[in-house]
């Protein structure tokens, strides 16, 4: 299991084989991990964790933490943005493990960032709508070409299927059940 711990600022492996007795394997601590929210991870070809990708919501940063020798995560890239990530709440692994998908809380936005070189992750496109992507605080991809954003009050459906320019396409907001 792959553990986000904010007030540390790290990203802690435990193994969990046996649930009456978990065991932590190793510790990555970073700046970027300030804050450090949320992980989405991603095996490689033969199925095993490769990377994760955590969400440093106090240093606004996507961080890519090498987690192929559990007892020695290490950060490799990372990617900042006060535009797009600030005070970033959530990630999503896109269908190819090549896209992820972030959600700034205090930008309003949903970041499309290319991992295809986990070393230099690059954010390819971003939508910013103080309206529908309102606190954005978790997202979820669907059906392959889009992603579900919470926000405040509002749920929202941006298409990505052009990741440089992802658009709404839907969105519903309610006080009253949305909270």
């Amino acid at each position: 299991a792959y553990v986000t711990e904010r007030d540390s600022g790290a990203l802690a492996v435990l193994n969990i084989a046996r649930a009456q007795r978990p065991r932590g394997m190793g510790v990555v601590k970073h700046a970027t991990l300030a804050g450090a929210v949320a992980v989405a991870v991603v095996a490689d070809r033969s199925g095993q964790p490769a990377y994760a990708y955590v969400a440093g919501s106090y240093a606004d940063a996507l961080v890519v933490v090498d987690i192929d020798d559990a007892v020695s995560p290490r950060v490799v890239g990372s990617v900042t943005s006060s535009t797009y990530l600030n005070q970033i709440y959530d990630v999503a692994a896109g269908p190819t493990n090549q896209k992820l998908y972030v959600v700034g809380r205090i930008s309003h936005s949903l970041a499309v960032v290319d991992v295809s070189l986990p070393s230099a992750p690059t954010i390819v496109g971003g939508l910013i709508n103080a309206n529908q992507l309102r606190f954005a605080t978790a997202c979820a991809l669907w059906r392959g070409s889009h992603v579900v954003v919470v926000g405040s009050q509002t749920v929202a459906t941006v298409d990505v299927s052009d990741p440089t320019l992802p658009r709404v396409v839907g969105s519903v907001s309610d006080r009253s059940k949305i909270d």
